[in-house]
């Protein structure tokens, strides 16, 4: 009974004994808690910079004729594989196809009549030429004459013009001291016009004595260039009267109606006279081509005189060379009907059918090239600074998922800006370093560029580092509890990494916060 006793006693010692036990390891937990923290080590830091960007083929091109027309015959189809210069499409060229064949006859004409001039001019072919001559001269006196009418003409619509149109608004038009009698009109612009209109006055004077002198000016030509130079000054004065009428609103001096009739009035001597000057341009240069015409007859009707001499086989050789051009020319509009592949490569699209209406540069095909790709992206303006061609870059292609690397390098980076969304950035090239891979035009690619590399140095991991009034802190964890210690840092990588420029020295533990 005792021993039981004694036993029961015991039992309750030692449970006592491990509660105690038990209180004091969960106190002294509760007092010294896990710490998480992080170890100051040496390593390398490599900065990187990201950018998505699109795979596209080294060369790609969209294909149009030069010219509009019916589709006659399509070869290829999308996916066919196509070699430099080959035809894909044509365009129903029955039309140039014949002038191609008369240009070739025309040299051929050219060629026969070179060998001909070499063997000398019959009688017949020198009247044939006396002919031509006398028509050229008479065409030229036609052109004189038409000159001369149009030179009498424009005197007569600039006479028109300033002392009808213009001189109703006028007091004393003609004498030394024009009034402009519009109001309200802008001091300076009125200043302009009344001194203008004297020096038109002086010009329409001395116009009228040049006419009536113009059957003994044996340079119509530059008697013309005169003319021309009087409508433009005209026209001139004529457009700041323009200014002044429809600058005015009808006020007690002057009425709307009246305003609008001088508005009308005005608009009509504008009118006449460009149509003055676009008469006598054309007038000139019928009597230029006339003069030209006259000009080649003669050498030709001396050419038929004379024989073969140097010159007259170099004026044919000319010839010669021209219908050459004009052969060549042919060639080319007819090429414009055929369209061919300036690359090789596999065609990617196809928007023409037989029968079909294309018009000039609609585009028929592309074409992308077989000889590699590219990856293109836009870099924002604060990093382009970092990049330089050939820089080295790894790209993962979300097709594939980071787990397929590939290499690439800077190959390109445009001068120039391009705005996207109001933000500049730099498009930029890159090539794959191995031609045969996965990669596909296209695909997205994300683009990781080692911008700066730091060897050996102190790093700890980002999250340890406490920002306070723009000053860098750690906790540190030392013998004597938790110390806060401020620290300066330089890079940081991409993976979580900065670099320790002061403040820590390797091996150090730093409390991580929770």
């Amino acid at each position: 009974m005792v021993k039981k006793i004694l036993a029961k006693k015991f039992s309750f010692i030692v449970l006592g004994l491990l509660i105690l036990a038990g209180g004091f390891l969960l106190l002294r937990n509760r007092q010294k808690p896990e710490l998480d923290f992080t170890v100051v080590k040496r390593g390398d830091i490599v900065q990187e910079l990201s950018f998505t960007g699109k795979v596209k083929p080294a060369e790609a091109v969209e294909l149009a004729f030069e010219k509009s027309g019916r589709v006659s015959i399509v070869y290829v189809d999308v996916g066919n594989k196509v070699f430099a210069g080959q035809i894909l499409a044509g365009l129903d060229n029955n039309d140039v196809s014949a002038s191609l064949k008369q240009a070739q006859a025309n040299l051929e004409t050219e060629l026969l009549r070179l060998e001909e001039i070499k063997a000398g001019s019959r009688e017949e072919e020198i009247k044939i030429q006396e002919a031509k001559v006398e028509s050229a001269q008479v065409a030229k006196k036609e052109a004189e004459k038409n000159l001369i009418d149009k030179i009498g003409s424009s005197y007569t619509v600039a006479d028109d013009s300033i002392r009808n149109k213009v001189d109703q608004f006028f007091s004393d038009p003609r004498s030394l001291t024009p009034k402009l009698n519009l109001f309200p009109v802008e001091s300076q612009l009125k200043t302009d016009l009344e001194s203008s209109r004297l020096t038109m006055e002086n010009l329409l004077k001395d116009w009228q004595t040049a006419i009536l002198e113009l059957t003994n000016n044996p340079d119509l030509n530059l008697y013309s260039n005169q003319v021309k130079a009087n409508l433009e000054q005209t026209k001139l004065f004529l457009d700041k009267a323009a200014l002044a009428v429809n600058s005015m609103i009808a006020n007690a001096s002057f009425s709307q109606t009246t305003i609008d009739g001088y508005k009308t009035d005005i608009s009509t001597a504008r009118t006449n006279i460009n149509t003055a000057i676009n008469s006598l341009s054309s007038a000139q240069e019928k009597l230029n081509t006339a003069i030209t015409n006259l000009n080649l007859a003669n050498q030709e009707l001396a050419l038929k005189k004379a024989g073969a001499t140097p010159e007259q086989i170099k004026i044919q050789g000319a010839k010669i060379d021209q219908a050459r051009a004009n052969l060549e020319s042919a060639r080319a509009e007819y090429s414009k009907t055929i369209l061919k592949s300036p690359i090789a490569g596999i065609i990617t699209k196809k928007q023409v059918s037989p029968g079909e209406i294309v018009s000039l540069n609609q585009v028929a095909f592309s074409v992308i090239s077989d000889s590699g790709l590219e990856i293109e992206t836009n870099i924002p303006e604060v990093d382009i600074a970092k990049i330089k061609v050939n820089d080295q870059a790894k790209v993962d292609l979300d097709a594939y998922g980071p787990s397929l690397i590939l290499e690439a390098k800077v190959i390109r980076i445009d001068p120039a800006e391009t705005i996207i969304e109001g933000v500049a950035t730099y498009n930029t090239k890159l090539t794959f370093k191995d031609p045969e891979q996965k990669a596909k035009p296209g695909m997205t690619a994300n683009i990781n560029l080692s911008h700066l590399v730091r060897e050996n140095v102190l790093t700890i991991s980002r999250k340890a580092i406490v920002l306070e009034e723009d000053k860098e802190f750690v906790n540190l964890i030392t013998e004597k509890g938790i110390e806060q210690r401020e620290v300066k840092t330089g890079v940081r990588s991409s993976n979580g990494e900065v670099e320790l420029v002061s403040g820590l020295s390797e091996g150090d533990k730093v409390l991580l916060p929770k």
